[in-house]
């Protein structure tokens, strides 16, 4: 299985669900994974770990947005399926 989206692509598309962090790209780890997202669907997927490691969360306990999260794309289309954010 060949993605359509590729790895530098998910980037982007999971770099614009955290406008407010500032990331370098060659920090960010990706994998191609292959994830049920529903019964019986399997779906090729990127998933792409967006997190700013400069920022101590015990350091700013009143933080008002996020410090990264998880990103799954659909690898076909680009479809963002799920973002889960960390605080």
């Amino acid at each position: 299985m060949k993605p359509k989206i590729s790895e530098e692509e998910a980037i982007d598309i999971a770099l614009s669900k955290f406008a407010k962090l500032t990331i370098p790209r060659e920090s960010i780890p990706i994998k191609l994974s292959i994830e049920y997202m529903a019964p019986n669907k399997q779906m090729l997927t990127w998933i792409v770990e967006i997190k700013d490691n400069s920022l101590k969360l015990e350091d700013y306990p009143f933080l008002d947005f996020q410090i990264g999260g998880i990103v799954i794309i659909d690898a076909n289309t680009g479809e963002v399926l799920q973002v889960s954010e960390w605080r």
